[in-house]
């Protein structure tokens, strides 16, 4: 081997390192190189007499392959035994921990160890280099060099593999006692904390935690493993083989030697032993743990699956998920047997494959998550679903993770279907909120409402209904949602309940303008939605506030809910429903429209506050705006009487009236015609010349004469309002007064002592009746004794003769008395031949009755 290396050049050397750095295969740069040097062999020239020699000496040893063997264990740290390096936590009394604690653990013993190991690794990778060259070149001499066939074979098949090994492992030691750190900050130390933290890992479980950020530049790895968790595990080793209990104690130079060893068989890769790996995950050196673990992928069988799990980490802090998605997953298959992901990842009792695999996707994906990787957290419980046991109970919170994330990256068709595949009630029905919250906030209502929610509609609806009436209604609108969609699905009597309950809170919680125009729209989508099922159920349930429950008063000390025997009593509360039908929805809408109305007339803000005026206060408001279609409506839909619209209206013909007679045309015009054109006028055109006056009298008579039905009810109080205002009353209204009710004329000329007026219309009346002008006041028949009896008011004219005899002094009153006096003697004389007449006719009819009994 002396020989061998003395050939081999500086340049061949560093090839071949930069050849193991690039993972070539250490036979095959053995190869190369002894090509290299003896490029002439096997062309039946001679070689050198250095290989002579190597010839010669290779013929003297008797058992090569034991020789070799024998060379192997020897640089062999793991001894034949990987599995035996384990660093267990080792419990020292105080007199070794105080002997072991300081030794090499300061910066100088540091570095003196660290160097003396760098030299160490180096000197026992050029020995395992020159074995693997000696083999190569043993296998190329053949028989030249003593070689039988059954020698050639071990050295091919066992050797040559296992010397390969220990070229790449030392290779490894060495990479590592020269490659020097990277400075880390402290914000990427917080983040690995972060990291350790989602991964549920605590420093009771014996994994390496970060603690400080490195900040020397010219450390090597090796020194800074040594300066804390390597060198105390060495420490620790050292003084449990008990080395230092020599009397006297021996010199450090003297621990130096056994020191070096103990830390090259923690570092050694061929062995069970993972600190190394999570030291530098520790201390955030991901680009060197990178490369540790790329020199060690293709030969190393010891802790594969633990690396990958690193590498998946360094891929993630680095920013290449999709790396790190691959290597986690690949991971996954050492859960059940390697230590790390077993008792230091995991952390748990379970035994069983599929559970600890469980176990393992979720730490990942709450890895993941600490990065905000959806996609990847997407991906990884996907798979997680397909390898897990139908009853594990992770499986929920995979597809929960799944909707979460899908509903997060806006894949709303992919978030419903991992929430309806989701086999747990609670966590569907809380996917459930999430989705529709999310997608109401983004807008997305129309992608909402077609989902077809399978087993889920009743759920859709509660859910919607409650946040609906939680949250502010100036911020947040679910009614609209709501409606939406009933309405998709056919379900129009809900979708009416929705809309009317939207129209009743905004009348309660907001004021304003918009608030009124909104509540129009509701009660109008409320109406329509009644308007499209079967009549039988075209109504609703009323929201009712549950009515309290009250209990008996009894003595002191007593129980108000339970009885002396300890029994719930019985509450007096109930939940009361008030069911609304379609007419009655229809008044309120016209309530808020007739506001509406209102505001377009006069902008009171006294208009939009307050809750919802009554239908009389309603119709006051409307008459006293002028819109006395409105007024007329409304007091129709509610059965109210319609005196307050003709006594409104009356007032502003009087007011109308008497501008024009003192102002002529001046600006109250304007406002006039404003409100008269907000009324149905009919279609008589009265000119172009006529005044506001004109045509409110007009409008009068147009009222009186469509809403006037049956009695004289509305032409009373219109006769009042006028006569109240000493207003006299119009030709035309007089006429018509006369059809519809003459006595009630009568009598209200005499309350308001108008005794000519009255006088004039007692002659007319009386004429009338005895057959002249009957027309005139609305008999159908007069004082004739073939058509029905007829009456005149007697008391009222009564009183009528008794006021104008006490005015009679008065020549016009004198011989008004006179004359009517006269008429109801005339009357009077009439009535009795009337009678007569009547009575003769009886008898006849008698007589001839009686004739025709008796034949």
């Amino acid at each position: 081997m002396k020989t061998l290396r003395d050939e081999l050049t500086p340049d061949l050397a560093f090839a071949f390192d930069q050849d193991l750095f690039h993972l070539a295969s250490p036979d095959a740069i053995a190869q190369q190189i002894i090509d290299a040097m003896i490029p002439d062999f096997g062309q039946g020239k001679e070689g050198s007499s250095s290989f002579a020699d190597i010839e010669l000496e290779l013929q003297v040893i008797k058992d090569i392959p034991k020789a070799v063997s024998r060379l192997l264990e020897m640089l062999d740290l793991a001894q034949g035994h990987p599995e035996r390096l384990v660093m267990e936590d080792v419990g020292l009394d105080a007199f070794h921990q105080m002997n072991c604690s300081h030794l090499f653990a300061s910066s100088i013993g540091v570095g003196i160890l660290s160097a003396s190991l760098r030299q160490v690794m180096s000197t026992r990778l050029q020995v395992a280099r020159d074995l693997l060259l000696l083999q190569t070149l043993m296998l190329r001499m053949g028989e030249q060099a003593g070689l039988h066939l059954d020698t050639a074979n071990m050295i091919r098949s066992d050797l040559l593999p296992l010397t390969c090994t220990m070229v790449r492992a030392y290779y490894v030691m060495q990479w590592a006692s020269e490659t020097v750190v990277s400075v880390v900050q402290v914000s990427t130390v917080d983040s690995n904390l972060r990291q350790f933290d989602a991964l549920n890992i605590s420093e009771a479980s014996g994994i390496i935690r970060p603690n400080k950020p490195v900040s020397q530049q010219d450390m090597t790895l090796v020194e800074m493993f040594l300066q804390e968790a390597g060198g105390a595990q060495a420490r620790t080793l050292l003084a449990k083989n008990n080395f230092l209990d020599e009397d006297p104690c021996a010199l450090w130079n003297a621990a130096l030697g056994p020191a070096v060893t103990i830390t090259g068989q923690i570092i050694w890769p061929i062995s069970v032993n993972f600190m190394f790996a999570e030291f530098l995950m520790s201390k955030c050196q991901y680009l060197q743990l990178q490369q540790y673990i790329r020199l060690l992928q293709h030969w190393c069988e010891w802790n594969t699956s633990s690396r990958k799990f690193l590498l998946g980490q360094c891929y993630l802090n680095c920013n290449e998920s999709q790396k790190a998605l691959d290597n986690f997953l690949q991971a996954v298959h050492g859960v059940g047997n390697e230590d790390f992901l077993f008792s230091k990842l995991l952390q748990t009792d379970e035994t069983q494959l599929k559970k600890l695999e469980s176990l393992y996707f979720m730490k990942v994906i709450k890895l993941f998550e600490q990065f905000s990787l959806p996609d990847m957290v997407i991906a990884m419980a996907t798979t997680a679903i397909s390898l897990a046991d139908e009853e594990d109970h992770n499986i929920p919170v995979l597809w929960s993770k799944i909707f979460k994330h899908h509903l997060e990256l806006g894949h709303n068709e992919e978030a419903y279907a991992a929430m309806i595949s989701n086999p747990d009630l609670v966590r569907r029905k809380d996917s459930l909120r999430q989705f529709l919250v999310v997608l109401c906030d983004r807008c997305q209502l129309q992608s909402l409402v077609e989902f077809p929610f399978i087993d889920l509609q009743d759920d859709v609806v509660n859910i919607m209904e409650s946040r609906a009436r939680s949250v502010d209604l100036t911020t947040h609108n679910y009614y609209d949602l709501l409606y939406t969609f009933h309405v998709f699905r056919g379900n129009f009597r809900k979708a009416a309940t929705v809309m009317y309950e939207y129209g009743i809170r905004l009348s309660q919680e907001v004021t304003g303008l918009k608030s009124l125009q909104k509540q129009a729209k509701c009660y109008l989508a409320c109406l329509n939605g009644l308007r499209l099922v079967e009549p039988m159920y075209a109504w609703i349930v009323k929201p009712v506030p549950v009515v309290k429950a009250t209990f008996a008063v009894e003595a002191p000390g007593m129980s108000p809910k339970r009885t002396a025997d300890g029994e719930e009593r019985e509450t007096e509360g109930s939940r009361k429903m008030e069911v609304i039908e379609l007419e009655e929805i229809e008044k309120e809408y016209m309530l808020i429209h007739a506001r509406l109305k209102l505001l377009q007339r006069d902008p009171d803000q006294a208009h939009m506050a307050g809750p919802t005026l009554s239908a009389s206060e309603t119709a006051g408001l409307l008459v006293s705006a002028g819109l006395l279609d409105n007024a007329v409506s409304l007091c129709k839909a509610f059965r109210m009487s319609l005196v307050v619209v003709f006594e409104g209206l009356t007032l502003r013909c009087i007011t109308l009236s008497n501008q024009t007679s003192q102002y002529g045309d001046g600006d109250y015009m304007t406002d006039a015609w404003d409100w008269l054109t907000e009324n149905d006028m009919g279609t008589v055109n009265m000119g172009k010349d006529v005044s506001p006056a004109d045509q409110a009298w007009r409008l009068l008579q147009i009222y009186l004469d469509r809403y006037e039905e049956g009695g004289s009810r509305y032409h009373k109080c219109v006769a009042m309002k006028l006569l109240g205002h000493g207003f006299s009353l119009p030709n035309w209204f007089i006429m018509s007064y006369k059809v519809a009710n003459p006595a009630e004329l009568l009598r209200l000329y005499i309350d308001y002592d108008l005794l000519e007026e009255a006088a004039l219309l007692s002659l007319d009346y009386i004429d009338a009746v005895m057959g002249k002008g009957g027309e005139y006041f609305g008999l159908k028949t007069s004082l004739i004794y073939s058509s029905p009896s007829v009456w005149l008011p007697y008391t009222s004219l009564d009183q009528l003769l008794g006021a104008l005899r006490d005015v009679e002094v008065e020549s016009t009153y004198a011989q008004l008395y006179e004359e009517l006096v006269d008429k109801l003697e005339q009357y009077h004389r009439q009535v009795e031949k009337v009678t007569q007449d009547m009575i003769h006719a009886e008898s006849k009819r008698s007589a001839r009755a009686a004739r025709q009994g008796m034949t």
